[in-house]
C-alpha cells in the first residue's frame, strides 16, 4: 500500500468576514447619521480586524502512510510508527469524542480533537493500515 491519508482543516476565515462586515455597517452607520465622534470607535475596530487577519492561524490535520501516524501534521509533526500502536480507543467523555492512541507497552497518549476527520473516515483509514480502533460506544 502507497497510499497516503491526509486530513487537513484550514483554519475558519467567518469571524474575521463578519467583523469586517460589522465595521463596514458601523462606517455607513456614522456617514448616514453623521456621529463624527464614532469614528474613533470605526479606527479602533479596523485595527482590531486588521491586526486579527495578521496572526497566524493553524492547519490542524494528521496524516497516514504505511509506517506512521503523523500528529499535528501541519504545526509541530509528531511521527507515531504504526508499530508501536497497541489500538486506537474512542470515548465519548464530552461533547467532543476523545480518541487516544493505546501503545503496545500500556502508555495511553490523547490525539487532540481538532486533528482528526470524522470517527467513521478514521476507522476506515486505520483499518488498512491493520490499527484496531476500540471502545466506540457513540
Amino acid at each position: 500500500m502507497t497510499d497516503v491519508y491526509e486530513y487537513r482543516q484550514a483554519p475558519n476565515k467567518g469571524p474575521i468576514r463578519l467583523a469586517a462586515l460589522c465595521l463596514v455597517g458601523l462606517i455607513l452607520t456614522i456617514f448616514v447619521n453623521g456621529t463624527g465622534p464614532l469614528f474613533w470607535v470605526a479606527w479602533s475596530v479596523g485595527a482590531v480586524t486588521i491586526a486579527w487577519m495578521m496572526f497566524p492561524r493553524p492547519i490542524y490535520g494528521i496524516k497516514v502512510d504505511d509506517t506512521y501516524l503523523v500528529l499535528a501534521a501541519w504545526r509541530n509533526p509528531r511521527y507515531v510508527p504504526l508499530d508501536e500502536i497497541a489500538h486506537l480507543r474512542v470515548s465519548n467523555v464530552s461533547e467532543e469524542t476523545k480518541v487516544s492512541i493505546v501503545y503496545k507497552d500500556g502508555v495511553e497518549e490523547a490525539i487532540f480533537a481538532a486533528d482528526l476527520p470524522d470517527l467513521d473516515v478514521l476507522v476506515g483509514v486505520m483499518a488498512e493500515r491493520r490499527v484496531p480502533v476500540r471502545d466506540i460506544y457513540l
